[in-house]
Formats: structure tokens, sequence, C-alpha cells
């Protein structure tokens, strides 16, 4: 499972050539970046406010209707003569050909349609899509047979498919092309290779290879010199100035070349060696113009921005501005396309790791109004992994290609605008435990505990070494007064993960995924209401490598670690006698703790005081780095194994398969059931598996070889995981769909449909629940937050 980063393309952001295109990431890579040692960057604290939603206030998920196209749908053309969508479809070889007459925000009657279908060769790998509405011309990129396949769009649109059977003409072009735009007032079509070290973008004359012409389909093509890794290109027809964002090696590079479109086009090479260069944030994707602000928008994958560059003063006649300070918005996670709707004055911006679209205003964000590009954006909802978006401003649509679940989704934007925010998602609201990142996806807040006896809340802040400490009392569902900052921090180094909370001995344990350690905090004098032990440096216990997970066993006193190891390829449980290492007694913090080898890729844990059972998940042997994806949770006695009596801990643990790729998991003792959320990696069908514990546990094995049964449709990629037995509900942090989904497990067999979501921050990685205050916690990894829903809630998605 390997992220590829270097070979998604841009969209052309004029009116009548409407493109876009992407390329499809294997999702499950973030999470080592998430273990992964944390990189240098700091910023100055940033005062991030709470959420505008009041108190007891719904924040329900409502997505758009949809369009089923091909598998793995990447770039989208629009061709508004024919009220024809195309999208290429990365998993199939093919282009989708949708009607939108009647699937758009003002009539959506035949978004059920059965698309049209067009073949690309076979073992193709589409990557991106452009349309000359005035040759009938459509020009797709394929990165992996190196060829532009050129549709005869006459033929084959929305009311005449006559033509989509047809074998496309083929143009061969240098190796990896990724990206392409077309200028239909030079007939050019310039394609971005990426492949090869090539770093160039190839001309070709559109005059003499299109739908009718294909004599030129051959050529030696003319090439251009920029920038490492060139996957996205816009063209400024009013300027003839061509836009490339440069990537960069591993998503590194920060340069948008400018080349002079007048003298390096189909029929003219004399300026294809000079190229201008504008700095912008890191790893662009992306880029589109509005023309009316003389503004390109580039989004900026690995910093989570977008940059706003002045095109008036950097273009192929105006080279003054292009050493330009480009001014830069925060979006969502993983940001991966943009489209602008100019009648709307808004720029639109696809979060892949969100399943959301955000909104900026242009009128107030452009190259030379910038007075809203320091607003947090409002979102709207869309389908799984979106990268590609299209606006048709005639009927107010977004078109976002979701190429997580192979669909369209179809949004109406008459209130989310850059202006009209009524519409938009509704976020729960946050409070503020560490400062934002630059670049989120390796600084990330970790686990979250909440200690009842002390009312307070314990959230690790992964890339920054910490621990914060919240007042609960003043910082939950009915009260925020105490969320705009934490009462204290704490210094505890290693990138801590999660934490878990003894309250009988008043310790915190936090697992140091970096040093191999478990941080032993002194909870009575380190919480909400007396801090002064907080600034002492913590005991620490060597444990197993990369301990991410712990659960403590109160009965016990025994404390579990599991050590998924730097690239999730240990299997093995760390077990730390709490007696012995804790707040006050510390003469066991210094001996080697006794192991039990589970399952590769340990990542949750839980215990089961009623029986005395350990179940630990284990997602797969090196399973972000291409490994192998794991389906089974560990099932250990821990009356023979715990802090005092190791004489079982060597013994192979019995096995339960669940789904692909288990996570977080909870324990409820009164029905003696397991909640297991299985996360797939984020690249397929979450769900959730329910384990009867009667038959499964430390004492008796002998249903534990049976399928347990599971409830589906939890959001994407679900990691962290809580269980409420005031509601019997499990509440799953979604980490790629911004979203928690709270589950009913009354009668989990009776379940029918997808569960209410809420919406939440960007990449939620962990829940913890306050029964007290009726209050769920949820840390948002990409920006230092940390929403606060209200339990028993009636929600409807």
């Amino acid at each position: 499972m390997i992220l590829h980063r270097s070979s998604q393309c841009a969209s052309n952001a004029d009116e009548d050539v409407r493109t876009s295109t992407l390329h499809r990431p294997v999702t499950a890579l973030r999470w080592l970046q998430v273990l992964a040692a944390v990189c240098a960057a700091i910023l100055l604290w940033s005062s991030v406010g709470l959420a505008a939603s009041p108190v007891g206030r719904p924040t329900t998920i409502t997505v758009a209707p949809t369009v089923s196209v091909g598998t793995g749908p990447g770039g989208l053309a629009y061709d508004p003569g024919t009220h024809t969508l195309y999208t290429v479809n990365q998993g199939a070889s093919s282009v989708s050909v949708v009607n939108t007459a009647h699937c758009n925000a003002r009539s959506e009657a035949d978004c059920g349609q059965r698309v049209g279908t067009i073949a690309l060769p076979s073992g193709s790998n589409p990557q991106s899509i452009a349309i000359d509405t005035t040759t009938h011309t459509v020009y797709v990129a394929d990165t992996v047979k190196n060829l532009i396949s050129v549709i005869n769009a006459a033929t084959c649109n929305a009311t005449d498919l006559s033509g989509c059977s047809q074998p496309p003409t083929l143009a061969p072009v240098p190796s990896g092309p990724a990206n392409l735009a077309v200028n239909s007032a030079t007939d050019t079509v310039y394609v971005t290779i990426v492949l090869g070290g090539s770093d160039t973008v190839s001309v070709l004359d559109g005059a003499t290879c299109n739908a009718i012409v294909t004599s030129g389909c051959g050529q030696a093509l003319k090439t251009v010199r920029v920038g490492p890794i060139p996957v996205a290109i816009a063209i400024d027809q009013s300027s003839d100035t061509v836009y490339v964002a440069n990537n960069g090696i591993n998503s590194t590079g920060d340069t948008v070349s400018v080349i002079d479109g007048a003298t390096c086009n189909g029929t003219q090479s004399s300026g294809c060696g000079q190229v201008q260069t504008i700095t912008v944030g890191e790893g662009p994707n992306w880029i589109a113009l509005d023309a009316g602000t003389h503004t390109a928008y580039t989004v900026n994958q690995t910093d989570d921005s977008v940059s706003v560059i002045n095109t008036a003063t950097c273009n192929a006649t105006v080279t003054s501005g292009c050493d330009q300070k480009t001014p830069t918005v925060h979006v969502g996670a993983n940001p991966w396309a943009l489209s602008i709707d100019q009648k709307l004055h808004s720029v639109y911006v696809s979060n892949n790791w969100d399943d959301t679209v955000s909104v900026l205003n242009a009128a107030t964000c452009n190259a030379t109004v910038t007075s809203g590009c320091h607003d947090v954006p409002p979102t709207v909802p869309v389908g799984a992994a979106p990268q590609a978006l299209l606006t048709d401003p005639t009927t107010g649509t977004l078109y976002a290609a979701n190429s997580g679940d192979s669909t369209v989704s179809v949004v109406n934007l008459a209130t989310c605008d850059g202006s009209t925010t009524s519409g938009c998602r509704s976020v729960a609201p946050s409070a503020v435990v560490s400062t934002p990142f630059l670049n989120p996806p390796t600084k990330l807040t970790g686990g979250v505990a909440v200690d009842g006896s002390t009312k307070t809340v314990y959230v690790a802040n992964l890339g920054w070494g910490t621990v914060s400490v919240l007042n609960s009392a003043t910082c939950n569902a009915a009260q925020r007064s105490g969320c705009t900052k934490p009462a204290a921090t704490i210094d505890v180094g290693g990138e801590p993960g999660e934490i878990a909370v003894d309250e009988a001995t008043d310790t915190l344990y936090v697992a140091n995924l970096a040093g191999s350690t478990v941080a032993v905090i002194n909870g009575a004098t380190c919480n909400a209401t007396d801090q002064k032990g907080c600034s002492r440096p913590p005991a620490t216990l060597t444990v197993g490598k990369g301990p991410y997970a712990l659960a403590v066993d109160d009965a016990t006193d025994t404390v579990y670690v599991t050590n998924p190891g730097a690239s999730v390829g240990g299997d093995t449980v760390s077990v730390i006698d709490g007696a012995t290492c804790n707040a006050v007694e510390q003469s066991g913090c210094d001996q080697s703790p006794a192991t039990i080898t589970v399952g590769a890729g340990p990542l949750g844990i839980a215990v089961n005081p009623a029986t005395n059972t350990v179940y630990v998940t284990a997602a797969g042997k090196d399973f972000f780095t291409g490994g192998t994806v794991g389906d089974t949770v560990s099932v250990t006695n821990g009356a023979s194994c715990d802090g005092t009596d190791m004489s079982e801990c060597g013994q192979s643990p019995a096995q339960v398969t669940v789904g692909p790729a288990p996570w977080g998991i909870a324990v409820d003792p009164a029905t003696n059931s397991i909640f297991v959320v299985n996360s797939d990696g984020g690249d397929g069908p979450a769900s959730l598996s329910v384990i009867h514990g009667a038959t499964c546990d430390g004492a008796d094995t002998s249903g534990c070889g049976a399928a347990p049964p599971s409830i589906p449709g939890v959001g994407r990629a679900p990691n962290g995981i809580a269980f409420d037995a005031s509601a019997d509900a499990v509440y799953t942090a979604n980490y790629e769909n911004a979203s928690v989904s709270i589950v009913s497990v009354r009668d989990a067999g009776a379940s029918s449909g997808a569960p209410p979501r809420e919406a939440v921050g960007s990449l939620p990685g962990n829940v913890a629940l306050d029964l007290s205050n009726h209050t769920a916690y949820v840390t948002n990894s990409q920006n230092g937050t940390l929403s606060i829903l209200t339990l028993g809630q009636s929600r409807t998605k």
C-alpha cells in the first residue's frame, strides 16, 4: 500500500474548457506518518476560537445526492453545450459520460441514470481529462501507457452515444503524462510530464490532433523544462500564460512555473525555454484561475493550504511580481483539487482525507483583497475521498469526483458559497489543546482520556511531545468557558500516543512512540485544579518498540501496552505492574515488563475487568508500508498474565477473525460485549464487529472461532472508539471522514442503515467519554483542537 502523491493533476479554469484530474492515493499510509518521526517546524500559537454552534445544537451530516460512475473517478471535464460531464476512471481504464441536464442542483431526477462509457486501452491508468469545445475534442492523459486518447465529443456525449464505442485516436507522449489543459485560442494542448526525471511540459498542436484531424497526433512534441514533478496546469487565455504547479519529490515542492503561451504553443516554440517561477505553499497539487480578480489559487497538499497568486503582476509579459510572497488559507486535510465559481465569488477545495469541500470567499481572499484569507472556511460534505471538482455556474452545481466510492456528488451551492453559509456543514464546537501545525500529518494530536475523580481531560499532542490538561468542569457540552486554553501542559517527549488513567492510584500513563517508553505522571499534582507537579519530568518505563495504545486493569493493577513498532511491524504487548510503577511508587519502573505475543500491528487494546480478559486488535504486519492487512483480535487470559502473575504470558492467545484492518476496541462489561472498528485502511467499507465475550474470553474460547456479527456503515477509516453505557451506543472517530459515528448496539442484529454521524474537525483520531458531563471529547489531529459532543442527543443522518 503506497501513497502516490507525485502524479496528481490540475484543472484548466477557462469557462469553456473546464477540466480536472487526479491520482487516487492508498489511504493507509497516512498512519505511518502518525507513527513516524516528527519534523522540526514550529509555529507561533494561533488563536483558534470556539465554533459558533450553540450548546445542544445538532451537528448532523446530510450528504448530497450522487451519480454512480466507473471505478476510481479522478478527473472531470464539462461540455456545457451538450450538458455532458466526463469522468476519467482510474480503476476501470474508462471514461464515464454523465447527462447533467436533469442531474444538477435544480433537478436531481436523472442522477440515478446509467451513464455512458468510453473504453480506453486495456491496462491504462487515465489521470486527467480536458475538453476543447471548439473542436469538440476530449483529451485523456494515460500515465501507464504514455498516451493521450483523443475522443470525438460530437458523437459521444449525453444525448448522442453513437461514437462512444469507437476506439479513440492515440497520441504518444513522453513517460508519465500527469495533467493536461487546452488553450482553444491557440489550439494547443499542454501536458505535464512527471516520470523519468524529465520535469517538463509537452506541447501538442491541437489543430492537427483533434476529433476530426489526426494527422499530427504522432508528431514530435515541443517541450518546456519546469520545476520538479509538475502535476497541475492552468491557462490564463487573457494573457496567454500557462501556469504549472510543481509538486516536488515526495511532495516537497513549492513553486509554480510561468510559461509564455504566445511564444510557446502548437505552432511557436521560440519562448519554450524561458520560464519564470513563483513560490507557493508546500506540495502544490492543483491550480485554477479567477480571471475576474487576476488571481491564481494553488492547492498545497503537504501543508493543507491554498496559496493566492497575483497574476496581474506575474504573467507572460509582466514579471515584476513573480517573487511575491503569496498569502495562504488553511483548509481541510490533504486538499486535492479546487474549482472556482466566478458568479458566486467562491473557491471550492476538495479535502481528500475529510470527505469535505472547503468554501473560500473569493471576494475577500484574492490577489488584491486578503482580509478573508485568515478566516477558517466552512465546508460541505461529499462522498468518499473526493478528488476532482467542477462547478457549473448556470445551475449553481458543484460536481465532486469521489474516488473512494466511485461516485460523483451533486452539490447545491445555493446555501453554501463564499458569502452564504447557512447550508454549509455544521461542525461541533471545539476546545484549543495545542498549537496548530504547518504540516499536520506529522504533528498530530494523539490520545485523550478523562479522569472523573479530578474532572480532568488529558490530551496527548504527538507532534509537540506534550500532554495538555483541561478542566472538564468548565469545558464540556454544556459549559465551555474553560475551553479556550489548557490549564497546563506536561512535557513528556517521545511523540506521545494514547493515554490511560488509573484512578485508583491517580496515575496517568502515556505511550511515547519514538522513545519506546511509557511516561508515568502523578495525576494528584497535575490535574485541572492543581498544576504544581505538571512541570516535573515524569518517570518513564521502557517497553517494546513504538508503543501506541494502553489499557488499565483496575482489578489487578496492571497496565497493558501495545508495541506495534516503527512501521507497525511489531506484535507484542508489554505487561506492567501498576502496583510498583505508578505516581507515588516507582520501584518497579526500571524493571523489564513481561510481554505477550499477539497479532501483527497491534493498534488497539481493551480489558474486560468482569472476565479478566485482554483483547488486542491486529491491523497487519507492516500495514502502512505495503505489508499485509490484518483481520484478527487476540484474546489473552489476564488472570494468568498480569502485573504479578506472568505464568502464561508466553502462551499463544486465541484469535477472533473480524473485519479488515481492525483498530480501536471497547468493552461493555455488563453485556460481556467487545466492540471492534474495522477501518479497512480507509480504502473500503468500514464496520463495527461485536464479539460475544461469554464464549470468547480468557477462560472460555469455544466461540472465538466463529465470525462475530458486524454493523456496516461506519464512517471512513474509523480509528478511536468509546462505549456509552448510558445509551448502549458506540462512538467511533472516523479519521478520513471528519466525523464521529454514533452506533446503537442495544440490538446490534436489528440495526439497519448507516449509523448517524456528527461533523467534527479534520482527522479525528481518538474519542473519550465523560458520562457525568454527558460529553464526548474527540481529538482532531490536523489543527490541535478537541471537538465537544453532547451524549444522548437524538440524531439522524
